[in-house]
């Protein structure tokens, strides 16, 4: 059994990983792994959302620090240790005045290792580069929200766009023609009713154009998502070969995963975005999708670990002002084990 800085992992236990915090922690428990980290890097050659998620992960860990304690009373002493190593690094930062002239003043004994400075350099480069697509998410945004902040947008139109938490949109209100640009998340759309000025709404590989409804649509990496609560809409794929359309009634609903592939499928009307309700209702859902419906809504990570739990499917109603508590009702349900690393970070396995 081997320890890693977050959790103590098994090699017997350990799937091949397929998510990016699932790569963390098996990189962590392994560290001098040549083979892992191979594995790891045609992971990442496989999609550019890998790319992104990675990104995302080791992003938040490194705010987390590189050093976690184990338990929750260990919280007080690692920030009073984390302030006063931000007060030494200070100091030994402060210039000192010689002959009119200003010295930066070095502790003595205090050298930095060569290697040391340039993997400074490096975790520098990597929080720009981290930085650089939500910086570009806002540049391109007009409505943009947060963990756990759901937002009412009443457009020029009067049509109400209820967007997500961690979601994002850009609209476009042309002559002859209203469009809004689901950049990141789901949003649901309650549209005031214009046959003179079609109202679309475009995500990366699909369009959809409202014939006066009020519908869901949810961009993630499966594809786009449309479920229709009331009226019809037409969704087409940006896919040029092949490429689908589909009218959807009330109802209704289907996921366009790219590449002209379409997956469709009906559920009552009323369970469309359930979430705009406060809720998730789940009908035969996989714990995996649950949790990845979850995480909007959690002010921190959650790590699912297993595979046949992930694929496990659930149904019941949960409450998503309460992501701890709907999380570990979901893993008591399944026999499965919800721990808090930190405050931020649920593991269930």
């Amino acid at each position: 059994m081997r320890k890693c800085g977050l959790m103590t992992v098994s090699a017997y236990d350990m799937d091949e990983p397929r998510r990016a915090s699932e790569w963390l922690l098996a990189m962590q428990a392994a560290p001098d792994d040549e083979n892992l980290r191979l594995r790891h890097a045609a992971w990442l050659a496989q999609d550019a959302a890998h790319v992104t998620d990675w990104q995302e992960i080791c992003k938040t860990y490194e705010l987390l620090g590189l050093t976690i304690p184990q338990s929750r009373d260990k919280w007080e002493d690692f920030a009073v240790n984390r302030k006063a190593a931000s007060m030494d690094m200070a100091a030994e930062q402060v210039p000192v005045i010689s002959d009119g002239k200003i010295i930066p003043f070095t502790r003595p004994g205090r050298v930095r290792h060569p290697i040391a400075t340039i993997l400074m350099g490096a975790v520098a480069a990597s929080l720009l580069w981290l930085a650089a697509p939500t910086a570009l998410l806002y540049m391109q945004a007009d409505h943009v929200t947060g963990t756990a902040t759901p937002q009412s947008i009443t457009l020029a139109d009067g049509s109400i766009v209820q967007l997500a938490p961690e979601s994002a949109i850009a609209v476009d209100d042309m002559v002859g023609e209203r469009r809004v640009r689901l950049l990141k998340g789901e949003a649901f759309f309650d549209v005031r009713h214009d046959p003179k000025r079609p109202f679309r709404v475009r995500t990366r590989n699909a369009e959809t154009t409202v014939l006066g409804t009020a519908f869901n649509v949810t961009m993630n990496d499966k594809g786009t998502a449309v479920a229709v609560k009331r009226g019809r809409v037409r969704v087409n794929s940006l896919s040029p070969h092949p490429s689908f359309s589909r009218t959807l009634s009330p109802g209704q609903w289907v996921q366009a995963q790219g590449q002209g592939r379409a997956i469709d499928g009906r559920s009552p009307p009323d369970l469309v975005a359930g979430w705009t309700q406060g809720h998730i209702i789940a009908r035969d859902m996989s714990v995996a999708d649950f949790v990845e419906a979850m995480r909007p809504w959690f002010k921190g990570l959650i790590i699912l670990r297993g595979q046949k739990l992930a694929h496990q499917p659930l149904t019941g109603l949960y409450r998503l002002d309460q992501p701890v508590e709907a999380l570990q009702a979901v893993a008591d349900t399944q026999g499965a084990t919800m721990r808090h690393i930190t405050p931020w970070i649920i593991v269930i396995s």
